[in-house]
C-alpha cells in the first residue's frame, strides 16, 4: 500500500470541495500555505480530517506526516489512532512546542525537539500497533525526534481502522501538505535529514486524447477549475463503456536533489442513470501508463478518487 494519502489544499476553499480520499472532512475555509497557495483553516477542535487507511497489520508501521502552524500555545490531541470507536493512541502538542504520544492517558514517548507557536514546523509520526512489540517514532522538522520500542500500542484494540488529524481551539491554526502511508514495500518517513515534503497541486493545461464530450468549449476548459470545482457548471460526459479523457500537464518545477515519491489524480464524477457506472484514473509518464482500480459511482451524487 505504501502511500495512501497527500493533501495540499491549494485546490480547494472550503472541506466540502475535498474529493472523497477522505471519510470525514470539516474545516472553515483557507489560510496562506506554507510556500504561498492555500492550508487549512483548522482553528477549532471541531475541525477534522478522518480516513481509514487499511490495516497495516501488525508487521507494518502507519506513518502520518503534516505541516502545523498554531498560533498560541495549547494543550491539544492533534492525531488520533482508532479502532472502530476506540481510540487506541493519540499525538498531543504540548504548550511548551513537544509532542507527546499517549495511549490510555499515560505519555509514552515526548519529542526531544519543539516548536515555536506561530511558525510552520513539520511533524511525522510513526506507529507499529502490537500489544508487546510496539514502537513509536517522531520527527519534527525531518530530524529525528524520539523513539520508543517493545511498547503496548494496541491499547486492547485490534488493528488501526481510523484515522484521525484534529484541529485546536486557537485562531489562526493551519495545516498544510499532509500525507498518511505505512511501511509496506519499504515505505518510511518522506523527510530526511532536515528536508521535509511539500504536495504541490497541478492543473491540467492541454487536451490530450478527448473522448468525452464537453459541455461547451473544450474538455480541458470544463475541469481546470483553479480553487473551486464547480459541480454541474463545467464537465465533461460520456456514455460509450472505454471512453478515456487525457490531459497534459505542465512539468512540475522541483529543487535539484528533490526527489518526486508520488502523484496523486483527484477525480470528481457522477453519474446521471440508474445503471452500474465505474470509472478508473490513468496517469502516463515518460511512456508508463498506470491504471487504478474500478471504482463504482454511486448514485447522483459527487464522488471523489484519488490514485
Amino acid at each position: 500500500m505504501a502511500l495512501i494519502i497527500m493533501e495540499g489544499f491549494d485546490h480547494v476553499t472550503v472541506g466540502t470541495h475535498l474529493p472523497g480520499k477522505w471519510d470525514t472532512v470539516s474545516f472553515a475555509g483557507v489560510n496562506s500555505g506554507r510556500f504561498g497557495g492555500s492550508a487549512a483553516s483548522f482553528n477549532s477542535s471541531g475541525r477534522v480530517l478522518e480516513t481509514n487507511p487499511g490495516d497495516p497489520g501488525t508487521t507494518n508501521a502507519l506513518i502520518v506526516g503534516m505541516a502545523w502552524n498554531i498560533n498560541a500555545a495549547v494543550n491539544s490531541d492533534i492525531i488520533q489512532f482508532f479502532d472502530g470507536t476506540s481510540e487506541m493512541g493519540a499525538v498531543e502538542v504540548q504548550t511548551d512546542g513537544t509532542f507527546r504520544y499517549m495511549v490510555a492517558g499515560a505519555e509514552l514517548l515526548e519529542s526531544t525537539a519543539s516548536f515555536t507557536f506561530g511558525s510552520w514546523v513539520y511533524l511525522e509520526v510513526k506507529v507499529l500497533f502490537s500489544d508487546t512489540v510496539g514502537t513509536v517514532d517522531f520527527k519534527v522538522d525531518g530530524v529525528d525526534a524520539g523513539s520508543v520500542s517493545g511498547a503496548d500500542t494496541l491499547n486492547a484494540g485490534t488493528a488501526c481502522d481510523k484515522i484521525k488529524i484534529l484541529g485546536v481551539n486557537t485562531s489562526p491554526t493551519s495545516l498544510d501538505d499532509v500525507y498518511i502511508g505505512d511501511t509496506t514495500s519499504g515505505f518510511d518517513f518522506l523527510s530526511s535529514g532536515g528536508n521535509v515534503p511539500r504536495i504541490t497541486t497541478k492543473l491540467p493545461n492541454a487536451d490530450s486524447t478527448s473522448q468525452f464530450t464537453p459541455l461547451s468549449s473544450t474538455n480541458v476548459s470544463q475541469v481546470d477549475d483553479p480553487t473551486i470545482p464547480d459541480m454541474d457548471s463545467t464537465y465533461n460526459h460520456s456514455i460509450t463503456p472505454t471512453h478515456r479523457d487525457m490531459f497534459d500537464f505542465a512539468t512540475f518545477s522541483i529543487d535539484a536533489g528533490a526527489n518526486i515519491y508520488g502523484v496523486g489524480i483527484n477525480t470528481s464524477a457522477v453519474k446521471n442513470d440508474l445503471g452500474n457506472v465505474e470509472i478508473k484514473n490513468v496517469s502516463i509518464s515518460n511512456a508508463t501508463t498506470g491504471l487504478s482500480a474500478a471504482q463504482a459511482v454511486a448514485g447522483r451524487g459527487l464522488a471523489g478518487f484519488y490514485y
